[in-house]
């Protein structure tokens, strides 16, 4: 077979250009909002079927309800967004009409919708990722590698690429491995800790380790959304937060030192 091909060069071939993208939110920044109406404005707009994966059900929950909160009235986008899981299975993915599907990134490798299709069966449009930086590095992928080859389109519509990673690399990093209780035992004994240990995730693959990003360094072509504009605390907790992680980029909404708990529209 030849020796292995380095990870970033088949997702290089895979999705060449703009087809992977990234948004890039610090904490209150409103991500989730941002995400919500790029997501709304793709069912208003096109026919595209997309699937939304999250490392957790809180997250899908979260990003599902915030949709439903904006789109209030809204048949169209209430019709077309779904919340995949065990109880909520029988969803149409007819052509012609658009549809929002969002679940645990644990599902795609082996759920299957009521008529028997599996998630990793669909010819998904796009791909979407939130709180990607917890996506271990082969969730992120596995969409990626499987589904059918690229396409020529450079319109990627209100997502702006075929496969979207939505995240903060400075938050929460994917969980690797955890010690076995006999690991921790032992290390114990020798006033050693043991923790569980990050991996890598798509954040790190495409080099995005600055916030003054504006094109991942790895990917030629993946552009970098970045949110600046923090709507949860006051200046001074976010011009301390900015200099210390994002090179300064993060500016308060407010104008005042008042960190009532908000968030604005982005």
């Amino acid at each position: 077979h030849g020796p292995a091909r380095p990870i970033i060069d088949l997702v290089k071939e895979r999705a060449p250009g703009g087809q992977v993208g990234f948004i890039f939110g610090p904490p209150g920044t409103g991500k989730t909002t941002v995400l919500a109406d790029r997501l709304i404005a793709m069912v208003r707009d096109t026919e595209a079927k997309v699937l939304v994966l999250t490392p957790t059900n809180t997250a899908a929950d979260v990003l599902y309800e915030r949709i439903s909160e904006k789109a209030s009235g809204d048949m169209k986008v209430l019709q077309a967004v779904h919340r995949f899981g065990s109880q909520n299975k029988d969803i149409p993915l007819d052509d012609g009409y658009p549809a929002v599907v969002i679940t645990t990134m644990h599902r795609f490798t082996f759920d299957h919708f009521a008529n028997g299709k599996r998630l990793s069966d669909i010819d998904w449009d796009h791909v979407v990722f939130d709180e990607a930086s917890m996506v271990a590095l082969p969730y992120a992928l596995l969409p990626l590698m499987s589904l059918p080859a690229t396409r020529g389109t450079s319109d990627w519509g209100a997502l702006g690429a075929r496969f979207l990673f939505a995240g903060d690399p400075f938050q929460l990093m994917p969980v690797g491995a955890t010690p076995s209780m006999g690991d921790r035992l032992e290390a114990e004994k020798k006033n050693i800790v043991l923790r569980g240990f990050a991996t890598d995730n798509i954040f790190t693959l495409a080099g995005i380790d600055r916030f003054s990003l504006e094109e991942a360094p790895a990917l030629p072509g993946a552009r970098i959304d970045r949110l600046a504009k923090n709507y949860r605390s006051g200046r001074s907790i976010v011009k301390a937060f900015s200099r210390t992680f994002y090179e300064d980029g993060v500016t308060s909404a407010r104008d005042n030192d008042d960190h009532a708990i908000t968030l604005g529209s982005a």
